[in-house]
């Protein structure tokens, strides 16, 4: 298997998987290629490169069968591919490319290869094929299929008792679990957990980390902000709590939910 993802141009092994990096500059990363180039318009310079390297090299492995893990760009450059191409939709990709002029051109060309197009939830395929002309939008109807993401949850309870018992101040221990950014609505989580009188416990950063601070403060709330953490150590964080708290504006099949569920941790949620 060969995975080819942005980064500084090299070729490494990891786990028995060959990976090529092609570049891409600072547009890709976290917090995701939307969050960059809100902050920087001028990071979408790097992807016709990026692109352009990533179609050679498709081209170059003669691969036998393609997985296009987003539809922007991912699903652009495998049309360089001479094999069949199955493309992945996410969640924001689909989003995007449901606002983009020239989207009926790319699903197009996307079916006319015999592509096969998996969307992570009925929600995402309804929003893309709403989007195309009525004819276009049953053709990709027919070429899709709706399948959540797996979900793989590691042995964290010996940390999520040793989180508990450093947390534990005799109220609900709430855990937010994600990018600090606009769409995530953390505040509205900040606001469940002051009315509810319940410590908050936020995993993640992100531009939007210093404002989050400031409304906990605002409304006492008793609020730990952990930063960007290795999965195990979030899927800890969860175990660990009382309530998972999940305000996001839109997901595609939030993996943070499956894994609440998972490790059989309630979800709290607020109100569109």
């Amino acid at each position: 298997m060969h995975v080819v993802a942005p980064g500084s141009p090299g070729c490494r092994e990891v786990s028995g998987v060959t990976v090529w990096t092609v570049g891409g500059g600072d547009l890709f990363g976290w917090p995701g290629m939307v969050a960059r180039l809100r902050e920087r318009p001028a990071r979408l310079g790097h992807l016709p490169p990026f692109a352009a390297r990533a179609a050679h090299r498709l081209r170059a492995l003669d691969a036998s069968r393609v997985v296009a893990h987003f539809l922007l760009p991912a699903g652009i450059v495998a049309l360089a591919a001479r094999a069949p191409i199955e493309l992945v939709g996410h969640g924001s990709d689909v989003r995007l490319l449901a606002r983009l002029p020239g989207r009926a051109t790319l699903v197009r060309a996307w079916l006319d290869r015999g592509a096969s197009v998996r969307f992570v939830s009925s929600a995402l395929l309804d929003l893309l094929a709403a989007s195309l002309p009525a004819p276009l939008g049953q053709e990709l109807r027919r070429a899709s299929h709706v399948a959540p993401p797996l979900v793989e949850v590691h042995d964290v309870a010996d940390r999520a008792r040793e989180l508990r018992r450093r947390a534990r101040r005799g109220r609900e221990l709430w855990v937010s679990v994600g990018r600090l950014v606009p769409g995530k609505r953390v505040e509205r989580g900040i606001a469940l957990a002051a009315a509810a009188g319940a410590d908050l416990v936020v995993v993640g950063d992100g531009p939007e980390r210093a404002r989050l601070e400031a409304v906990a403060a605002s409304r006492r709330v008793r609020a730990t902000f952990v930063g960007k953490v290795e999965r195990r150590e979030a899927l800890a964080w969860i175990a660990a709590s009382d309530r998972v708290v999940h305000t996001s504006a839109a997901e595609g099949a939030s993996s943070v939910l499956a894994e609440a569920a998972a490790l059989g941790v309630p979800v709290v949620g607020a109100e569109r």
